[in-house]
């Protein structure tokens, strides 16, 4: 059997091997392909082509087993994370937070409010209603100045006791805090 190999480097090729016998190449065969049409491939080299293409699905097989292990072997990894972080992931926290000053807020607005409604009812609780002076005469004016002037007085008077007792409570804590300090410095 002659060799092809070394038609192409020498170019013999259409010398040796006239067109009419080579079927019509195509773009991208070699002239070993060539060749191979013309000729009688002995059957081991046709053999060693089979082993060679059952090597090579053989270590593609392997290749993509390996792959699939891998593959499989990660997925598991990410299932125990998930698991190991259990319900809160960061966006639940995330909204969590979101919802938690919302509802703060929320809560504090309604205290406010509540707070004034308080302060108001006290006021007017203290205060009374205002008197309608507008169509009173001598006698009725003198009984509305004098409900006026003894309320004065009482929240006067009650002024000052709370004043007193404030006055008196902090020199009891002034007294304790004496004491304690004194206790300290002999220990």
């Amino acid at each position: 059997m002659e060799r092809c190999g070394g038609a192409r480097a020498t170019g013999a090729w259409s010398e040796r091997h006239p067109p009419q016998s080579v079927p019509a190449r195509h773009a991208d065969w070699s002239p070993l392909d060539s060749c191979l049409l013309q000729h009688q491939v002995p059957d081991s080299i046709t053999h060693n082509n089979m082993a060679d293409d059952e090597a090579k699905r053989a270590k593609q097989a392997d290749i993509d087993r390996k792959r699939a292990e891998v593959r499989k072997r990660l997925e598991e990894t990410a299932k125990a994370k998930k698991a190991k972080k259990g319900f809160m992931t960061p966006e639940r926290k995330k909204k969590l937070r979101l919802l938690l000053r919302k509802k703060a807020a929320e809560e504090l607005k309604k205290e406010q409010e509540r707070k004034a409604a308080e302060r108001r009812r006290i006021i007017d609780e203290r205060c009374g209603k205002p008197k309608n002076i507008d169509d009173a005469n001598e006698a009725l004016l003198k009984r509305i100045i004098k409900e006026y002037y003894d309320r004065v007085l009482m929240c006067e008077g009650q002024k000052w006791d709370l004043e007193h007792e404030v006055k008196k409570r902090d020199w009891e804590i002034s007294d304790l805090n004496a004491q304690v300090n004194d206790l300290r410095g002999k220990l």
